[in-house]
């Protein structure tokens, strides 16, 4: 399989990550990467940080045992300055990410890793999207949900939490009226997802309320009651495994990974604070919804630590990791469909 990667924020950490995930995968007949990028700018990366496990011969970046075809995106941003914000670096990453999501639409790769943009630089580069779901759902179909997520062993212990968002990038002050138009359909989404990605014949999911004490009858807010308990009861109807709403305070202090399948938060840090605390910076962002598979690492650029060969890759690679899974998962579901729809 055909694994495209956005090459993110020139100015940032990603081809950083990028070259230390290749070399930290084994196996390369996992997939084939194809990178979307300016090939002088990632030149020019490869030799600021003097990064000599990696060349570029012709189109081809080498690294280790993968030699991965540079797709050039011809953005004309002149050097690289880690860690600064600029039109040029944000016009570059949103190329990119342009031109990788027109690839997986027509076929030519299979799914697609982000690496991380600057939101401000892609504005100024010319691209009006609050970030990546937002920006990549705008050339596909589906509506996106923003799923972050660990599933692995990390010092002996099973951390396992799939941590779903009714709403992600927008302020506070709108979370309520937000809810009130999408959260139904982000837990079908949600359900839908568990089941076609993930392989998850009966989903359990778990929603939290909004308001401290989950509103504690209406004492804090009104959107359990009039707005979050009818909807789980009417999926509950359904057949469907669904509980909640469940105050978050209490929830993420007691977790229990055994106990559901995924959870539902109101908004992002309400599900994100806690999801990279429990994942030790081994987190994954994929946006489910989509005609398309896009996965990432759940940090940033950081523009602090840019340029100097500091960067921790583990998030990339399990991305790339999942990223297989889903694709996989997501084949075979589709492949039993059609044997039945076809008996």
């Amino acid at each position: 399989m055909k694994i495209g990667f956005t090459i993110g924020d020139i100015n940032g950490i990603g081809v950083e990550v990028l070259v230390k995930t290749l070399l930290g995968i084994d196996d390369v007949n996992l997939f084939t990467p194809v990178i979307y990028s300016n090939i002088n700018l990632l030149r020019e990366y490869l030799y600021k940080i003097n990064f000599t496990q990696a060349k570029i011969v012709g189109d081809i970046l080498q690294v280790g045992n993968f030699k991965s075809e540079i797709k050039n995106v011809n953005s004309d941003s002149s050097t690289i300055n880690f860690g600064e914000v600029s039109s040029g670096s944000g016009r570059h990453a949103g190329d990119s990410i342009k031109s990788a999501t027109i690839d997986c639409l027509n076929n030519i790769i299979d799914s697609i890793v982000t690496l991380p943009i600057s939101k401000e630089a892609l504005n100024y580069g010319g691209y009006n999207f609050q970030g990546h779901t937002e920006m990549i759902s705008h050339y596909t179909d589906g509506s996106p949900l923003m799923i972050l997520m660990v599933d692995k062993v990390i010092n002996n212990s099973l951390k396992r939490m799939k941590v779903a968002l009714v709403t992600s990038h927008i302020p506070l002050l709108n979370v309520s009226v937000e809810i009130n138009k999408n959260i139904e359909n982000k837990i079908r989404i949600l359900y839908y997802s568990l089941i076609q990605d993930f392989g998850i014949d009966s989903p359990r999911i778990s929603v939290l309320g909004l308001n401290p004490h989950s509103g504690e009858n209406g004492s804090f807010g009104n959107e359990e009651l009039q707005i979050i308990n009818p909807i789980i009861d009417r999926l509950k109807s359904e057949g469907k495994l669904i509980s909640g709403p469940f105050p978050a305070d209490g929830f993420f202090a007691r977790y229990n990974p055994l106990n559901q399948d995924a959870i539902l938060a109101m908004y992002h840090d309400q599900g994100l604070i806690p999801l990279k605390m429990y994942s030790g910076h081994t987190g994954v962002n994929f946006t489910a919804g989509l005609s398309i598979i896009r996965t990432s690492p759940d940090h940033g650029t950081a523009f602090n630590i840019a340029g100097e060969n500091l960067a921790d890759p583990q998030s990339t690679i399990e991305s790339v990791l999942s990223n297989i899974k889903i694709v996989k998962n997501r084949k075979l579901f589709s492949e039993i469909n059609y044997k039945q729809n076809s008996l």
